[in-house]
């Protein structure tokens, strides 16, 4: 009788167990019907929406934990939850405001489903700006400080509503000014931006863009880079002497500052003088070449030890450059110094 009960017991539960071994193997599969699409030709400024359909062919409900896209200006739009045999889609909204060319932007969708965990959809599209820049990107300058200089850019859209409503640059030494081009071929409109750069713009490097606003609803603002350099009329390196750590050993400890004359409006360019302010240190002007000097450095033993600090002071007949101020700093030391530290 016992034994009865127990092959019973074992048939009532068979049930029961099949299942849990099905459920056990139950799996979500993401299928979509492509990965990648091709959106085409669009205008810049105009948004796209590329709808990717996919299915859940699995027998467990399939979740979309994540998608993560290749830059901002991509957001996706998806079903977090698909039951299996139904269909869901995935969207990717793309901001072309500040695409050119031809570009592809993907995302990465991250699921449940253990045999495809991550899978990257890919739109192609080629943007078509409503209007174009010649040369294409930036106004590049190489100047030479104390001179002005002038960049050009042609600006053309055949939209018959194109009009440039001002230019903008990024610094009051700058000017923009706009012109319409007569002789457009039909259909197109053109006009060209000149920038100009004063001669008091600051040396170094050049930067910023220009803000062209436009009357096209489609592309209303234009942002074209700056790019290039002011040289200064005179070189000096370098902008810092270092005599860092020595001690006298009977010959002369030395340092240079190279004086370059790089205006060849000023061929007569000469360094006066040359002086050491604040350290015993003897400063001789020597020319190298013709608008080049060195100015050469020598400490004077008599210094004494330990650290020293100074100025270089130059003197040009550069009138920009007239006085030229170069930090200068060394520690002097003999083996007594040595000795103490052990």
């Amino acid at each position: 009788m016992r034994n009865s009960l127990a092959g019973f017991a074992v048939l009532f539960l068979l049930p029961g167990l099949a299942v849990a071994a099905a459920d056990s193997h139950a799996s979500p599969h993401i299928a979509f019907q492509q990965t990648r699409q091709d959106a085409g030709a669009v205008p810049q400024g105009q948004s796209i929406r590329s709808v990717f359909p996919f299915e859940n062919k699995g027998t467990a409900v399939l979740k979309i934990l994540d998608v993560k896209t290749s830059c901002g200006c991509t957001i996706p739009r998806f079903e977090t939850s698909i039951e299996p045999g139904r269909a869901g889609t995935l969207e990717l909204a793309i901001d072309t405001k500040n695409l050119r060319g031809a570009v592809s932007k993907s995302a990465i969708v991250i699921s449940n489903d253990p045999a495809r965990p991550q899978i990257v959809l890919t739109v192609d599209v080629r943007i078509t700006e409503p209007v174009t820049v010649e040369p294409p990107g930036f106004f590049r300058f190489n100047v030479l400080e104390g001179t002005a200089e002038s960049a050009e850019a042609v600006l053309a859209s055949s939209d018959p509503a194109f009009q440039i409503r001002s230019a903008e640059p990024p610094e009051s030494y700058y000017d923009a000014v706009v012109n319409e081009m007569p002789g457009a071929p039909p259909g197109m409109k053109r006009y060209k931006v000149t920038v100009s750069i004063s001669s008091d713009a600051p040396n170094g490097v050049i930067g910023g863009t220009v803000n062209v606003k436009t009357s096209l609803k489609t592309q209303p603002e234009i942002k074209i880079a700056l790019t290039g350099v002011v040289s200064p009329q005179v070189a000096v390196t370098p902008s810092f002497v270092n005599f860092q750590n020595f001690q006298f050993l009977g010959h002369p400890v030395q340092r240079r500052i190279s004086v370059v004359n790089r205006d060849p409006k000023d061929p007569d360019f000469r360094v006066v003088k040359a002086e050491v302010k604040g350290a015993r240190i003897a400063a001789d002007v020597k020319a190298v070449d013709k608008g080049g000097f060195d100015i050469v450095l020598t400490v004077d033993p008599k210094i004494g030890r330990g650290e020293f600090e100074g100025t270089v002071v130059i003197s040009t007949t550069n009138a920009r450059w007239k006085e030229i101020r170069i930090p200068v700093q060394g520690l002097v030391f003999d083996k007594q110094d040595f000795v103490k530290d052990k």
